[in-house]
């Protein structure tokens, strides 16, 4: 419990320290005559605090305000009331405080603790702000205030605040770690880049290369090259230590268990994301189609959060585990009881992975697939699931793991379950065309909107439409039309918006005429949606896996492969020449859906078919293969 005695009795801290209580106690009564009676019933209070005698320290602290109010009474009642989860009282106690004494930067401190634990972010942030500004010196007060900005996405500010806490402590690595993150959120994985990886050299943990290896996708500045040293680093400083502490080692499988001509192979997946918001509710669709006789299913959620998707994979796999309690070995150690034949990781180096599971070897075959766009760096992981569009010939040498390439797409899509109509394109009643990007804003980088920007010019009186939940912050918005009129583009030719609801963020494609691309992380979910609502996606290609998935990969499945450019002077030319053609628009509004759902990316059956080939072809390599090294 916090609470604040008098510094002015030293003498009767000191014994309450020491907890001589009682010595404490008869010092007050000798000492009442040289102390307000007031501040005597506190500190005798704060013995009773010491004994937990919690009903016999409020009787002494009502009676201490009683005789005369003072803000340390308020603390320290508000103090108890929160331990007893009163916080509402708490609140009365510190704010009565604060009328005394509005400068006491305890009290805004304790305010902005209480609002945080209500997710009252705003609230919190005003308190913890006036508690700096009142004494900012207080260790660690702007990294608080920056992690307050964060829970409420306002990321330009946070950044300020994390700078000042670098100012005052310059070897605080989580300041550098957040920072390194907001900057990524923003669109600048450059800037991002320079500060994380003063985190990561200096952590050395799973979730930090992890997180880096996930940020540089995001940048023209890296290729697969960089990718892969960086993920053998992972593997060389987070994986193998843990490996070789306390004599830890692979585990070793039965040679009974390994049957290349097995009837029914067990297949397990692992993921933190088994939700309906996620992508993995898509697998959901595929698990649906499987041969149950030929494959049994078991799912491991890493996640105490569950829903109604969760609900429904139980329903569609044989067993189903919560293993979120469950440390990586502990987790391994549940794989290896299962006698899983292959362990399907869905995430690759995405935040909330279990490699240093896979790393222990707990199945005698383990494939990375669907949530990662490259290698994880582990010799354990036998397979990467991708296909020959995102990884070209060449490639494999990228790789721990051997690639195997699925024949149509490693990505499968169902479309939602809203009867969001089409109509004309926009530019038949507005005139103009609209160009639209509704990307998670970290793909969005400068590059990406000079890129834009120079389309904008190329083409008379276009407008462009961005849609993220980033521009909650009016910062953000304001900063990037700011940069869109440094770059030559009237104001009122950007309209951006912050996210909206399911059924309305489709509607809003209704008023796009053209979806342009991000780069060098192209648009996955935002390009198959624009493609089911009719709107045509420019994409550029490059030679990296987030390249030329997304758009480029879509783009050639429903036959549209004019839709995708090498270059960005060929971009701004497909951009004019669309926006000339009101007819070919309106002949991709007609045909994109029924073109997409009809696509080897819809197709669960076919796509499930091509899984199950993958897998009985890997379980009847690898265990040839492991038969004949034993």
């Amino acid at each position: 419990m916090t609470v604040r005695p008098n510094d002015k009795l030293q003498k009767i801290k000191d014994l309450i320290d020491m907890s001589q209580l009682e010595e404490a106690f008869q010092v007050i009564q000798k000492s009442f005559k040289g102390i307000t009676p007031e501040l005597a019933w506190n500190e005798i209070a704060l013995i009773y605090i010491n004994k937990n005698k919690i009903n016999k320290a409020i009787e002494c602290l009502r009676n201490s305000i009683t005789l005369k109010p003072s803000t340390d009474a308020y603390i320290n009642l508000a103090c108890i009331c929160v331990d007893l989860n009163k916080d509402e009282q708490a609140l009365n106690f510190l704010y009565s405080a604060l009328e005394l004494n509005p400068k006491d930067e305890l009290a805004h401190n304790l305010i902005s603790k209480i609002f945080y634990r209500h997710n009252k972010f705003n609230e919190a942030i005003y308190h913890l702000k006036r508690s700096s500004e009142i004494k900012p010196n207080q260790e660690g007060i702007f990294f608080k205030i920056g992690q307050l900005y964060d829970q409420c996405q306002l990321y330009l500010d946070a950044i300020d605040y994390y700078k000042k806490d670098l100012e005052i402590n310059p070897n605080n690595e989580f300041a550098n770690a957040n920072i390194g993150h907001d900057y990524h959120q923003i669109g600048d994985s450059e800037v991002a880049y320079k500060y994380y990886i003063q985190y990561v050299e200096k952590s050395k943990v799973n979730s930090s290369y992890s997180f880096l290896l996930y940020m540089m996708h995001h940048s023209n500045k890296f290729k697969n090259k960089d990718f892969y040293e960086l993920a053998n680093k992972f593997y060389l400083d987070c994986i193998i230590p843990k490996l070789q502490d306390e004599g830890k080692k692979l585990y070793k499988h039965n040679l009974e268990d390994l049957n290349p001509n097995k009837e029914r192979i067990r297949i397990g997946m692992v993921s933190k994301y088994f939700f309906s918001w996620t992508g993995e509710k898509w697998i959901l669709e595929l698990i649906k189609e499987r041969n149950k006789d030929k494959f049994e299913l078991y799912i491991y959620h890493d996640n105490q959060v569950e829903d109604e998707a969760s609900t429904d994979w139980k329903h569609q796999s044989d067993q189903w585990f919560n293993v979120s309690s469950l440390s990586d070995k502990e987790f391994a150690d549940k794989i290896a009881g299962d006698k899983i034949d292959i362990m399907i990781d869905l995430l690759g180096h995405v935040r909330g992975n279990r490699l240093e599971s896979f790393a222990y070897k707990p199945a005698p075959i383990q494939v990375s697939w669907f949530g990662y766009f490259g290698t994880t760096g582990l010799p354990q992981m036998d397979y990467v699931f991708a296909d020959a569009q995102v990884v070209r010939e060449g490639d494999e040498q990228f790789f721990t793991e051997k690639v195997y390439k699925l024949p149509h797409s490693y990505c499968f899509f169902k479309p939602d379950d809203y009867s969001v109509a089409l109509t004309e394109p926009p530019v038949i009643k507005n005139g103009y065309i609209t160009f639209g990007a509704f990307h998670r804003f970290s793909k969005v980088s400068i590059e990406v909107l000079e890129l834009w920007s120079q389309v904008l010019k190329e083409v008379q009186d276009s407008k462009l439409y961005i849609k993220a939940p980033v521009f909650k912050d009016q910062k953000m918005k304001e900063k990037i039309k700011n940069y869109f009129v440094e770059l030559g583009i009237e104001e009122t030719r950007i309209r951006i918006e912050s996210e909206s609801n399911k059924e309305d963020y489709l509607n809003c494609y209704n008023k796009v005429d053209i979806s342009l691309d991000s780069f060098p992380y192209g648009g996955g979910t935002t390009t198959m949606h624009s493609n089911w609502m009719g709107v045509p996606v420019i994409s550029l290609e490059g030679d990296i896996w987030t390249y030329r998935g997304g758009g480029p990969l879509y783009n050639r499945l429903i036959g549209h492969p004019e839709l995708v450019v090498q270059d960005k002077k060929s971009y701004i030319n497909l951009a004019k020449e669309l926006s000339l053609n009101i007819n070919r628009l309106k002949v991709y509004r007609k045909e994109f859906r029924g073109k997409f759902l009809n696509s080897p990316v819809c197709d669960a059956h076919g796509y499930m078919k091509d899984l199950e080939n993958a897998l009985a072809t890997a379980w009847q390599e690898k265990a040839k293969e492991l038969l004949l090294i034993h």
